[in-house]
């Protein structure tokens, strides 16, 4: 598959990187851009990879296909610098970008930051090329640069950076099993109480908290103009399949974001750009099928939207999780027409 690289998003990547990439330019004119980053963390699944690499590359050529600046950045590009970089740029009216939207599809990291005088505050990010990692403070910092954030859509398929973990603005937090620490074994779904799904950190003087929050300044529920889709918790991964019952057709979750956005950009219904809850009824009938009674499957009722216990034996996280894809702000909203 060829894919075509417009010169707003091309005069990026030369800015980006040092080395020049050979790319095709379509359109001198931009005013909408999609971009996919991701990363996965050392050791790591080869068909996984392949998965997350093809995916992002169908994701860009969609976006090439509806007339979109695009750029596919997954693996070697993802890195904090060149994202904060795209980020200032874009939101500087001077990149003449009107709309911009993010898939993120890889591995997530947490951390602990250290004020000297004020305690810690635990700080979320994505896997980056070479470790230089991305955190949600610089996000944010890069976000709130020039104006109100352009990026109305943000599609993230990693672990944890999609879920509400706070009690209130400052960051309060309750303890949840099953959510914020693992469970020693699997019963009916938890209840997520928490009301935040991001905070600015004031009193430890370490900036903004929670990726949803970093990518659109709003907490705790955004502006009618934006919509972030995550996962609170764990994320599948894209090579797995759904468990018996969840699925007719088998198909791994990876055709998921990839029927999203050929909905979402009007690729498989004659130019139409469908709502994201529309996409995402659509992703959920073309990926999951029907139920056992041959009824189909919808966001509403499919395994994303209802979640799933996951267990897993990494060093510090030994438990089940119950993972469940959560979906803020408006989702009738739409990718605009080019």
């Amino acid at each position: 598959m060829e894919r075509k690289i417009t010169l707003v998003l091309s005069i990026l990547i030369f800015a980006l990187i040092a080395n020049p990439l050979l790319m095709e330019i379509q359109s001198a004119k931009a005013s909408y851009a999609g971009v996919g980053w991701g990363h996965l963390s050392s050791p790591y699944s080869p068909d996984e990879y392949v998965w997350e690499y093809t995916v992002t590359d169908y994701i860009c050529y969609d976006f090439n296909y509806a007339s979109w600046d695009n750029l596919d950045a997954y693996w070697n590009l993802t890195t904090q610098s060149n994202v904060v970089d795209s980020l200032y740029w874009m939101q500087n009216d001077s990149s003449s970008i009107d709309w911009a939207t993010t898939w993120w599809v890889g591995d997530y990291l947490s951390d602990t930051f250290y004020s000297p005088g004020y305690g810690t505050t635990r700080h979320y990010g994505f896997n980056g090329y070479g470790g230089d990692n991305i955190w949600d403070f610089r996000v944010w910092s890069a976000i709130n640069s020039y104006s109100d954030s352009k990026q109305y859509f943000n599609f993230i398929w990693t672990c944890v950076n999609g879920g509400k973990y706070w009690d209130n603005q400052y960051g309060d937090h309750t303890w949840i099993e099953g959510i914020d620490y693992p469970d020693d074994f699997p019963g009916a779904p938890p209840e997520n109480t928490h009301t935040y799904y991001g905070y600015y950190d004031s009193e430890n003087i370490t900036g903004a908290v929670g990726m949803p929050y970093a990518f659109t300044d709003y907490t705790p529920t955004m502006d009618n103009d934006y919509c972030y889709v995550g996962f609170e918790t764990t994320s599948p991964f894209l090579e797995n399949i759904p468990p018996a019952g969840w699925t007719s057709t088998n198909y791994e979750y990876g055709y998921f974001p990839y029927y999203f956005y050929a909905f979402a950009l009007g690729i498989d219904f004659y130019g139409y750009h469908g709502t994201i809850m529309d996409s995402l009824d659509y992703a959920a009938y073309a990926t999951f099928g029907h139920d056992q009674y041959n009824n189909p499957y919808y966001f509403a009722n499919s395994i994303l939207n209802h979640g799933y216990w996951f267990y897993t034996d990494l060093e510090g996280m030994e438990g089940w999780w119950y993972w469940k894809m959560q979906v803020f702000g408006n989702s009738d909203i739409y990718l605009p027409y080019a």
